[in-house]
């Protein structure tokens, strides 16, 4: 029985051993699995942070193009209105009534920015968006009594009413055209 004892001693101590060295690997193993649940969550916040710098520079590039829309469309109908002005003058000088009219409505009816574009005019030209909002309410209601003039062929009320026009965009144009341009254009 004794010759069985140290026999059994050992086994006990490599049993011990073994059960510290598996103790060993356990420990370790919760150890890494915190350090990989750490990672986890600094990978997933990285993840989420460029996610979140993902879609705000998709929103600052969307309006950026719609910026960039609006200043070729802003351009596009001020040359349509020039068109117009033009030829509402070409009208008058031919006596051609019914161009004038159908000109002077596409001037009072001129086409108006998006809601989001209004908002950034109106924000940029402060205590003066009053004065601008003026300017184009007066070329509006003379742009209606120009077309009411040449649907009567009235040449007095429409040269009358054309210069109103003329004189509602001359004023806002020197109002704000330089600043609008330096601010929206990047031009001097």
């Amino acid at each position: 029985i004794l010759s069985h004892v140290p026999r059994g001693l050992r086994a006990l101590r490599e049993a011990s051993r073994k059960g510290d060295e598996i103790a060993r690997l356990q420990a370790r193993v919760r150890q890494l699995e915190a350090a990989m649940k750490s990672e986890s969550s600094v990978l997933k916040r990285v993840v989420e942070e460029s996610s979140r710098r993902w879609e705000s520079s998709q929103s600052e590039l969307s309006r950026a193009e719609q910026s960039a829309e609006f200043l070729r469309s802003e351009r596009s109908e001020m040359q349509d209105l020039g068109k117009d002005m033009q030829g509402v003058t070409d009208g008058i000088a031919r006596e051609d009534w019914s161009a004038v009219a159908q000109r002077a409505t596409r001037i009072a009816d001129h086409p108006q920015p998006p809601l989001a574009e209004k908002l950034r005019i109106l924000a940029f030209m402060g205590k003066d968006a009053g004065h601008f909002r003026d300017y184009d309410r007066q070329a509006h209601d003379a742009a209606q009594q120009l077309a009411q003039a040449a649907q009567r062929q009235d040449g007095s009320a429409a040269i009358a009413a054309f210069a109103n026009v003329q004189g509602a965009c001359l004023g806002c144009h020197r109002q704000f055209r330089q600043p609008f341009r330096e601010h929206f254009h990047g031009q001097r």
